[in-house]
């Protein structure tokens, strides 16, 4: 075992960086209750103005290669799902149907060189978009790194449930209005809100 490890030290794989990519996308703040589901990464919650709903989602990926990457990058966007009870939902499009599990690098989590990322296999497991899929804490052979990170604006009209898979939850600001947050493997921190909340 210690002259394999000796062999891996001296020629460890490279790994791609990590690059980024912004959108925004609104949703009709309207009585029915709107609902939004990511699978790794923060989610900030902020008062908003008028009547719609506004997510500005930064998403971060890492392939194998560039081109792979910028794959990764292009392909997230808000589709039409359904959730494990079958409820209508707005998602992120992670490519479940190409990958089974994705590394999400969670704040606080020490990483080990990629050479010896078989000394760390925890994971969380979950439903999204009709698969089975894995979130790695550690990066991974074969398993991309991509997240995202969503900064929701909440108007005061506004009906909306928050699933986030892995990943904390954060409000701020004086959040009105009907609210659920759910998420599988995270803190939830609400700050100040008026209105009907579930976490």
């Amino acid at each position: 075992l210690v002259l394999g490890l000796t062999g891996a030290l001296a020629a460890p794989a490279a790994d791609t960086a990590t690059r980024t990519r912004n959108f925004r996308q609104p949703f009709p703040a309207q009585a029915a209750e709107l609902r939004l589901a990511n699978l790794a990464g923060r989610i900030e919650l902020v008062r908003g103005q008028g009547n719609q709903v506004v997510v500005d989602v930064t998403v971060h990926a890492a392939g194998s290669n560039a081109n792979e990457t910028q794959k990764l990058l292009d392909g997230m966007k808000w589709v039409r799902s359904k959730d494990s009870k079958g409820r209508d939902e707005w998602a992120l499009s992670y490519p479940v149907n190409d990958y089974s599990g994705f590394h999400y690098p969670r704040p606080g989590h020490r990483s080990e060189p990629s050479f010896l990322s078989f000394l760390d296999n925890s994971y969380s497991s979950t439903q999204y978009r009709g698969k089975r899929v894995r979130i790695y804490a550690q990066k991974r052979s074969g398993t991309p790194t991509l997240y995202a990170e969503l900064k929701i604006a909440l108007p005061a009209n506004s009906n909306v449930a928050v699933r986030n898979a892995v990943g904390a939850v954060r409000g701020q600001g004086q959040l009105e209005g009907t609210l659920s947050v759910d998420t599988g493997s995270g803190d939830v921190e609400i700050a100040n809100h008026a209105g009907r909340m579930t976490v």
